[in-house]
């Protein structure tokens, strides 16, 4: 009897043998995927998603196991009628919905980000993504949830950018939005005509659709919190203060970016409102003699790709310091101005976070001055250096001494050059760190120093130096990029991560799921080897997050840029206030009272000038950040 031929059994079982080995390695190791799909039903619908399993390397993992569900729409498409109208509810549907891929980013002029290349924007863009983790042993177990708002100046950017699985492996549901940008998300004529706030009614609609929704996520809807950085930062901190978001979230973290800075809201009058609105309008077909409503209908009408940035700057002049589109005080979501918020301290009693990094406006501004000023050059023809310099002039366009004595105090006087060296300041003046302090660090110390002066509220305060510390930096430790092997940081675009950039992410991720967890950073402090001690107003304390070489430190310190923000939220204030009294006081005063004015308030200035110079001189390298 012939024997049967079984090489074709070895080799199937072979075959068996290796796809088990894979599928087992695929389990621990980074970058290799266990994919399946996974099904989630919401009130809305049933959805299809990715579930996928991986070791990346993080020490603080709950589970290697998250599920991956991407584009969700959270509201109606912003299309026709809808356009420049708040968000509606997203209609249900019958079928299968297909999360396994992005939906399209909000429209935007072209970036360095490749989720926003045009053929990825339109706009019908009002989608989510969320990042689930799933343990089979405790398949009712329910996380905390983290809602990031991404920043960019208003009018650039996606929650697509940016992937959840760090986060999500460390026990927390996250979750990425996208909302309008630009002239669509933020257009207004400063009446109800078109009020404006469009993208931040589209944060609002999206921590609804949470609060809805994310029980089917295993999410905790009554642990949410919010953050962002940048302009997703100043978002957080007006979605903070807003009475529209009562009971949507329960803890925030605005990290380099803050609502009473001077670019987060509009200060631009009604008139300035109305005729950006009929340039738009005549560039879309309507005519000179058209009426603010008429305007509005034709840009109602426009095709969407002549409203993005890349367009509407060659018609306006577009500000990167100072956005031409953002939130304007609409007497609804912003009832008041930041700065009104904080004098009438109506706050939240919730825990928040915020800090800023070393050189936030480095990336884009110092090391082109550093290198310049190793050239010895002068810097007048540098576009961005003339911008800094228009923006400071139209801030304080009635108060040049003003503008005179903030040149001096950010001018390196420490090579001595002749005080009559009439190109000295030009090639010595650090822009960069006068756009960092009046930006970030005066207004972020004023609102934690303010929000932490009311009961109930906790404010936790952070600094980071070292690693590259460039604006919005921290978002790749955040996120645990150096764990994934991706940026997420369009200045920082390498994917080749140290050791210290992993220690730097585990520590970042620690603290920053802690505080979603308990409104704490440190609840174990001998664990995360220090003890987060809440910002006081009195002794302005935060944590300063250091990176040299190898070694990683997380250290309390006191009096958090003290300086800095004593001379932007007091001294700067009130020496202008000084000047324009001294303006606006009726000439009736004889010539001889006048002049003691004037000298009287010259001779403040020389004397704050000279102790700024003082300190300069004097403080040592080692408080350098301070």
């Amino acid at each position: 009897m012939p024997q049967p031929n079984t090489s074709w059994q070895a080799t199937l079982l072979l075959v068996f043998l290796t796809v088990t080995l894979l599928r087992s390695n695929n389990a621990v190791s980074p970058g290799i995927n266990d994919v399946t799909d996974v099904f989630v039903t919401t009130d809305s619908g049933q959805l299809r998603g990715t579930r996928r399993t991986a070791n990346i390397g993080l020490h603080s993992v709950e589970t290697n196991t998250v599920d991956e569900f991407l584009g969700l729409p959270y509201a109606a498409p912003p299309v026709g009628e809808r356009r420049f109208q708040r968000p509606s509810p997203v209609k249900p549907w019958s079928d299968v919905r297909d999360s396994t891929h992005h939906r399209a980013a909000c429209p935007q002029s072209g970036s360095s980000y490749p989720e926003t290349r045009t053929d990825l924007q339109d706009e019908d863009c009002l989608y989510l993504n969320v990042y689930a983790p799933y343990k089979m042993s405790d398949r009712r177990a329910s996380y905390p949830v983290m809602v990031f708002i991404h920043g960019g100046s208003y009018f650039y950017g996606t929650g697509n950018r940016y992937n959840g699985t760090a986060l999500a492996q460390t026990g927390v549901v996250f979750v990425a939005i996208n909302y309008r940008l630009g002239l669509l998300g933020f257009l207004t004529t400063g009446d109800k005509t078109l009020p404006g706030n469009y993208g931040l009614y589209d944060q609002i609609e999206a921590l609804k659709w949470v609060q809805e929704n994310i029980g089917f996520f295993r999410g905790d809807r009554t642990r949410v919190t919010i953050f962002g950085s940048s302009a997703g930062g100043a978002s957080v901190g007006l979605l903070y203060l807003s009475p529209l978001t009562t009971g949507l979230f329960h803890r925030a973290i605005a990290q380099s970016g803050t609502a009473n800075a001077m670019w987060a809201t509009h200060s631009k009058n009604r008139s300035e409102f109305r005729s950006h609105v009929a340039i738009f309008g005549r560039e879309n077909g309507c005519s000179e003699e058209s009426s603010i409503a008429d305007h509005v209908k034709c840009l109602k009408s426009a095709d969407w790709t002549r409203l993005t940035a890349n367009v509407i700057c060659t018609i306006i002049t577009c500000v990167e310091v100072d956005p031409n589109f953002k939130p304007v005080i609409d007497g609804d979501i912003l009832p008041y101005s930041p700065d009104e918020f904080l004098r009438r301290r109506r706050f939240p009693r919730m825990a928040y976070m915020t800090g800023t990094v070393r050189s936030e406006f480095g990336e884009s501004y110092g090391d082109d001055l550093e290198a310049k000023l190793r050239n010895d050059t002068a810097v007048h023809g540098d576009p961005l250096t003339a911008e800094i310099d228009d923006f400071l002039a139209t801030r304080y366009h009635d108060d040049p001494a003003v503008r005179k004595f903030i040149t001096y105090h950010y001018t390196n006087w420490s090579r001595r050059y002749p005080l009559n060296d009439s190109d000295y300041t030009a090639r010595h003046y650090n822009r960069a760190e006068m756009l960092t302090d009046l930006g970030l660090v005066a207004p972020t110390a004023k609102m934690a120093a303010d929000v932490a002066s009311v009961p109930g509220c906790r404010v936790y305060v952070y600094y980071v130096d070292g690693v590259t510390s460039f604006h919005s930096v921290e978002l790749n430790y955040v996120l645990g990029a150096p764990f994934l092997r991706r940026s997420f940081d369009e200045f920082q675009p390498t994917t080749n991560f140290s050791s210290t950039d992993r220690q730097l992410s585990e520590m970042f991720i620690q603290l920053w799921t802690n505080f979603a967890r308990c409104g704490n950073p440190t609840p174990d402090s001998e664990n995360a080897g220090f003890t987060w001690v809440q910002f006081q107003a009195s002794d302005m304390s935060y944590v300063h997050i250091r990176a040299r070489g190898e070694k990683v430190t997380a250290q309390m310190l006191n009096d958090y840029y003290a300086r800095k923000s004593y001379m932007w939220n007091t001294l700067v204030p009130e020496v202008t206030r000084l000047f324009r009294e001294e303006r606006e006081t009726p000439r009736t005063l004889c010539p001889d009272h006048q002049k003691w004015i004037f000298l009287t308030i010259s001779i403040i200035l020389l004397c704050l000038l000279f102790i700024s110079l003082c300190y300069r001189f004097r403080r040592s390298p080692t408080k350098a950040y301070l």
